[in-house]
């Protein structure tokens, strides 16, 4: 069973436990043992998902279009000043 489908079966068994009518001391044992294995699920599922994150390469913006030809270059208008 996945991690995301194991949230889900105890999600729906916290919603059905109260209604099993279940001794209230074994219902406190039961819920706090629930709550534990869902925080267990949620790290684990933190946990892949942030190894999944860095698992991906970073891959910036980089420009690929060729510079424009019928622009001048930088230098290219020294040329046009004359010294007074």
């Amino acid at each position: 069973m996945s991690k995301e489908m194991t949230i889900v079966v105890l999600g729906i068994w916290v919603i059905i436990l109260p209604h099993l009518g279940v001794p209230g001391s074994w219902d406190a044992v039961i819920t706090t043992i629930t709550g534990i294995v869902i925080v267990i699920a949620g790290l684990y599922l933190r946990a892949s998902v942030l190894s999944r994150r860095a698992r991906t390469p970073h891959q910036p913006f980089v420009e690929n279009a060729a510079p424009d030809m019928h622009e001048p270059r930088r230098d290219d208008h020294r040329q046009d000043i004359h010294p007074v």
